[in-house]
């Protein structure tokens, strides 16, 4: 009889054991699980740069802007409103000032963009003072606006030209509430030294 009690009793034993010995390996696997998970969570932690948005508020600015100026050209030239079209040589003056006024803003666009590498300095946290934006804080926008306003010249319509003042002043309001703000908050003097000195928009000489 005790013979029997013991074997049941080691079995038992056993049991327990092998119970124990399975909670400590699925703990020890959930431990490592956790770790790794830690791990992956500071890693994709360190890959997210916390770098103001590339492209800031262009989409929501350029993109109206552009289907209003594509508007306006083929709406000047159906009538009436196409007698805002000049008939004589001031047509070729306006066509010519357009082309101009499109080059110099492509001129501006890939200094901004190529010259002083404006991603590669958004994407470090760098605030970009030189080349360019020596002259203007925003030259890709002001070139986005060259550019809509030489179409405008080049299409001739005279009555299409207030076009431009418009772009100005919905771009001037978005850029003082919102890119702005982000600027100021992430640069702090830095940038308020250079929001003092540099052109918003057109490129000038530097205001002392």
């Amino acid at each position: 009889m005790d013979n029997e009690i013991n074997e049941v009793t080691a079995e038992e034993i056993k049991e327990e054991v092998k119970e124990e010995k399975t909670v400590d390996v699925k703990k020890e696997e959930s431990n490592e699980f956790s770790d790794l998970e830690g791990s992956m969570t500071e890693s994709v932690t360190a890959d997210h740069s916390d770098h103001l948005p590339i492209y800031g508020v262009g989409p929501k600015w350029s993109i109206p802007c552009a289907i209003v100026t594509l508007a306006a050209v083929v709406a000047g030239h159906i009538s009436p409103i196409s007698n805002g079209i000049p008939k004589n040589f001031l047509r070729y003056m306006y066509i010519g000032f357009g082309v101009i006024i499109i080059i110099a803003s492509v001129k501006i666009w890939v200094d901004a963009i190529v010259n002083s590498q404006i991603d590669a300095h958004i994407m470090s946290n760098k605030l970009c003072t030189t080349g360019i934006y020596k002259y203007t804080r925003n030259p890709i926008y002001a070139a986005l606006l060259g550019i809509y306003t030489g179409v405008l010249f080049i299409s001739g319509n005279a009555y299409m030209y207030v076009l431009p003042i418009f772009f100005w002043i919905a771009l001037t309001i978005m850029l003082k509430k919102t890119e702005e703000v982000w600027l100021l908050e992430k640069f702090g003097d830095e940038y308020s030294d250079y929001y003092t000195h540099t052109n918003r928009i057109l490129p000038g000489p530097r205001k002392k």
